[in-house]
């Protein structure tokens, strides 16, 4: 296959694609493999104006020296800005608590990225091809994925494109040979004690016996799937709208009438961290009205199976907070004034506004607090105490709306929980003199 039709097919898929302007700069990632130095060569000979990065993990002793004289000499015949850094890789895997492999990606962008923004390059190309793709299908099948999965890698990622992702490893090699262009092969990639590395030897090859063309068919079948899932997101996104509350909770009878329900819920919890074992388990409790369930994620989000309603807070948002002076209330602004008591002016119906008989009221400091098992209070109109567990879950609150519940107490003894109601033996009478009246603004 002569040069000049690869180049051309790269020129014609960067149009096809809009990954690249001809007066963009572009950075391109250069290892000093077959598809880097494909990618570098093309673009030189397309008249894109380069530059090249190099990263130099010190994972394979001299072999890593090696690459980064190639990549070197290779810029200096192209006349190619170079820029080399190096990294302590398994020192800061072991920081970072993750493997060696994924670090020296997160590192290698984190760079790229560090160039970009400090104005090397407008773009970054990176040489990711069809094989590539399609290995990546099976890495993402491997361990659970949903329509974006099954798409792979696209053409276009931010500012990060991939110019050869429908050139085959075969066409890139050829093209190489055909310009008498030499590369570096890493060793690791014949690893197999990388997942990667075993599709790429032992499974891939595998497939060809039953269809010798299975990496161009599962790459059609991966650019088909771009468009389906255009569809599914703009379908589901009104799903989605149709369930959902203006709180951002999950309405369980509008959303068990949608025809996947179960998709419908790992479509609202997924970029919660929620894991498809628990989106399972949710499902089969709200179906089954298991009233109280709650479920948590990794990243600190829970759903609490209510009544008609599926909740969504985040751990501990409201358990933890403090007991609080009435000065420093976090969930409220508060204003507290005295006034003469009329018996003949009727009181204010606002539930944001106490009316107390201020001379009732029990001598002591006021504390704001979230109401606690075992409070007790009298509630207006009632002549004995309740329990204010009894007393909230007779209006038929959610978990979420009792769990941030406040009271308010004079001296220890509840005279308001807030909102709802205050306490019978504070109330104001004809005998009231002097009234306190305190108003919260929720914010």
């Amino acid at each position: 296959m002569e040069s000049v039709s690869i180049s051309g097919r790269v020129a014609e898929y960067i149009r096809s694609e809009r990954l690249l302007l001809p007066s963009e700069r572009v950075l391109v990632a250069l290892s000093g493999g077959a598809d880097s130095v494909t990618l570098l060569c093309v673009l030189h000979e397309l008249g894109y104006t380069c530059a090249a990065a190099h990263c130099n993990f010190h994972l394979r002793g001299e072999e890593s020296d090696r690459d980064e004289q190639f990549v070197a000499e290779l810029c200096r015949q192209k006349e190619v800005p170079l820029y080399i850094t190096h990294f302590d890789t398994a020192q800061i895997a072991a920081e970072r608590q993750k493997s060696i492999e994924t670090t020296a990606r997160d590192l290698r962008y984190e760079w790229f990225r560090s160039l970009i923004e400090q104005g090397v390059a407008d773009t970054l190309a990176v040489g990711h091809h069809r094989d590539d793709q399609v290995e990546t299908l099976f890495l993402h099948l491997l361990r659970g994925t949903g329509l974006d999965g099954l798409q792979g890698m696209r053409p276009r990622q931010g500012n990060m494109v991939r110019p050869l992702l429908f050139l085959s490893r075969e066409e890139i090699t050829a093209y190489l040979s055909q310009i008498r262009q030499s590369y570096v092969t890493d060793s690791s990639n014949t690893d197999e004690h990388h997942t990667r590395n075993r599709i790429r030897h032992t499974l891939l090859p595998m497939l060809e016996t039953f269809n010798p063309s299975v990496r161009q068919t599962l790459f059609d079948m991966m650019n088909r799937l771009v468009g389906v899932n255009a569809y599914y997101r703009t379908q589901m996104t009104e799903v989605l709208r149709r369930v959902t509350t203006s709180e951002g909770n999950i309405s369980i009878r509008a959303w068990l009438n949608e025809p996947a329900p179960c998709t419908v819920l790992w479509e609202w919890l997924h970029p919660h961290g929620f894991r498809s074992a628990q989106v399972e388990d949710l499902y089969l409790a709200a179906t089954r009205k298991h009233v109280g369930r709650e479920f948590v994620s990794p990243t600190g989000k829970r759903v609490i199976v209510d009544r008609e309603l599926l909740l969504l807070d985040n751990v501990g948002s409201y358990a933890d907070e403090p007991l609080c002076s009435f000065n420093n209330l976090p969930p409220y602004s508060t204003k507290i004034r005295e006034e003469i008591y009329d018996p003949a002016t009727p009181l204010p119906s606002d539930p944001f506004m106490a009316c107390l008989d201020a001379e009732r009221l029990p001598e002591g400091d006021w504390q704001w607090r979230l109401w606690q098992a075992g409070d007790r209070f009298v509630p207006l109109g009632m002549s004995g105490h309740k329990n204010v567990s009894d007393f909230l879950n007779d209006l038929k609150l959610s978990r979420l709306e009792k769990e941030k519940q406040w009271v308010l107490c004079r001296n220890y003894q509840i005279v308001w929980v807030v909102g709802r109601r205050i306490d019978n033996q504070f109330r104001c009478t004809n005998a009231t003199k002097k009234m306190l009246i305190i108003e919260i603004n929720p914010h």
